[in-house]
Parts: structure tokens; sequence; C-alpha cells
């Protein structure tokens, strides 16, 4: 990495940082700018095409007209329209995949300014989502990112019985795998974990039973395709899930311990669940889908610990040293 790139991505974080640290709304505005303006000369310093995802957009992503609603679906629509909208002002095909990485930028960017104005999630929490995601939701996943973006706000609102947003919704058309949290918007019903228990029987035997029929089917051609990529990047970086899956039921494990009868609810167990699912299935889809579970974990409030809670965002500050880890993890450099 360049110096100048390991320098701004310190200043990245540690702008971050105080914008979250700061209490005082004034102040949070005056640090405002300093993030804005770091990220976005970082952004202008680190070439698109670096990012380990962007050859697979680039020469694998199919862009290609659709043969009926199904296959619409399946082409998860939202990279899609962005494409077709802006091929037809004869854009060359990099300028459009900038063009498109820099939307997803923003877009990533006002999220993480939403989150590090709430008042009611501890510095700590937004500093542990920021140094995980912000490089790999704003610098790599076009589809993935605004989908958990989308869950996040949902979530934010449903665990405080705000609101129940109806964008989440949008998710399964940015990414197939959004379709596994649908399920929480009922999770009001009184017979919801009856139905995710009967859910997780039919995964099952959607997995074993039905799975190698439909395998061949074009339909679900992208799909496999897919899987087969997760399977090519999980020979290289097994030990790493196997130790990441460790990781999240460490996280579990301490929401038993905090949340107490608090975390037998359906936003915990359903996304432990579809972690879970993913794991088995692939690791490296698990891991894929693991921020539906953290994003739930982090967003719940414990009244008690406050202690350890001005502690642990003190010591946050020290995660700068993952950040940097995590930018040069999701580049080739």
């Amino acid at each position: 990495m360049k110096e100048l790139q390991i320098l701004l991505v310190v200043l990245v974080f540690i702008s971050y940082y105080f914008l979250c640290f700061l209490q005082v709304k004034k102040l949070k505005l005056v640090m405002l700018p300093f993030f804005i303006v770091s990220s976005i000369v970082l952004r202008l310093n680190v070439d698109v095409a670096l990012n380990k995802d962007y050859y697979g957009y680039y020469y694998g992503y199919s862009l290609s007209d659709f043969n009926n609603i199904f296959d619409y679906f399946l082409k998860e629509p939202y990279l899609y329209i962005q494409y077709s909208f802006l091929k037809y002002p004869n854009f060359d095909h990099d300028f459009i995949f900038v063009f498109i990485y820099g939307i997803n930028f923003i877009l990533i960017s006002v999220f993480f300014i939403w989150l590090a104005f709430l008042n009611d999630v501890s510095v700590w929490k937004k500093n542990i989502l920021f140094t995980l995601y912000y490089f790999l939701f704003g610098y790599v996943l076009l589809r993935n990112g605004p989908s958990y973006v989308i869950f996040s706000y949902f979530i934010y609102y449903s665990i405080r019985e705000i609101k129940k947003s109806r964008l989440i919704f949008l998710t399964p058309f940015m990414h197939i795998s959004s379709i596994l949290p649908l399920g929480l918007y009922f999770s009001d019903s009184k017979r919801y974990f009856k139905i995710l228990f009967v859910f997780l029987i039919l995964s099952s035997i959607l997995i074993i039973f039905i799975l190698p029929y439909i395998e061949s089917n074009q339909a679900f051609d992208k799909i496999f395709t897919k899987a087969d990529a997760y399977s090519e990047e999980l020979e290289e970086i097994s030990i790493f899930h196997y130790i990441y899956f460790g990781f999240m039921f460490s996280v579990f494990i301490l929401q038993l311990f905090f949340l107490r009868k608090k975390v037998y609810n359906p936003f915990l167990i359903t996304t432990f669940i579809i972690y879970l699912l993913g794991f088995f299935v692939n690791p490296v889809v698990g891991f894929r889908l693991s921020p539906y579970f953290l994003i739930s974990s982090l967003f719940y409030k414990v009244e008690n610990y406050k202690n350890l809670d001005r502690m642990l965002n003190i010591f946050s500050f020290f995660l700068v040293f993952y950040f940097v880890l995590t930018f040069k993890d999701s580049h080739y450099l």
C-alpha cells in the first residue's frame, strides 16, 4: 500500500471515531466535514479496479436482457437497472462501473453518517460496524452492500418497536440472498416461531432432495455459478471461516449473558439461524450472511454495564489497526 493511502485510511477512521464519540450535536456537525472530505479523498485515490470483486462484476456479471420475469428477478435487477440506464447515453463499460461504484460509495457513506448520529447505539458498536463493513460495503459489494444497509435501517427501528420499514421488500431485487430475513417483517405474529420451524424443515428438504434436480435448470444457472465461485474461494481461506464461525458463536453466547431472556426474540434467533444455514451450506456463504446477525446483535441496547460501555467506547479507537487491514484485505494492493 502507498503511504498516502495508509494515511488517508487512518484519517478516515479517526474522523469517524470522533464523529461517533462526540455527544454534542453541534460538535458532531463540526467533525462531519472532516469525515466527508477524508473519505472522498481516499475514494479518489483508490482505483475501483483494485477491489477484489471488481473483475467479477466487470467480466462475469450477466447484464444481458432477461427472457422472462423469473429470469429478471434472478438477475437481481438493482444493478441491471443502473447499468441499463447508463448505457443508453453511450457511456463506455469502464465509466459505467466507476459511476456505479461512486453511487454505492455515496449510499454507504450516508448510512454510516446516519449511524454516527444515533444516540442509543454505543460508540464501540458503531466503530465495530464501521471497521468490519465500511470497505466491504462501500468499496467491494455492489449488490449486498445496499441490501445490508436497508436491513440495518429496518432492524434498528423494528427492535425499538417504532416501525417496520417496507423498504426491506426491495432487498431481494438487490441480492437474492436477502429473501432469507424477509420473514422478520412478520415477527409480531404469535405463530412466527412455528412458521420459522416449518421454514427450517422445508429448507432442509430443499437442500437434501430437491436441489440436485433443479441444479441443471437454466434459470438457476446464475445462482449455482455464484455457489461454485464461493467454493473456489473456500479452498483458499477455509481456516479463516472456521475461526469466524467460532467468533460468531461467541457473540451469540455473549448475547445470552448480557441480554438474558431478551436474546430469545425473532431478530437474533432468525438471523443467527440464517448464518448457521449459510455456514453449513458453505462457510463463505455463511460469512456473507453473517452481517444480518452481527448488525442485529449490535443494535440491541444493554441498559446495565455502563462502566464497561464507557471503557469499550475509548478502547474501540484501537480498531484503527484492524481497519487498515480490512482495507488491505478488500483490495489487490
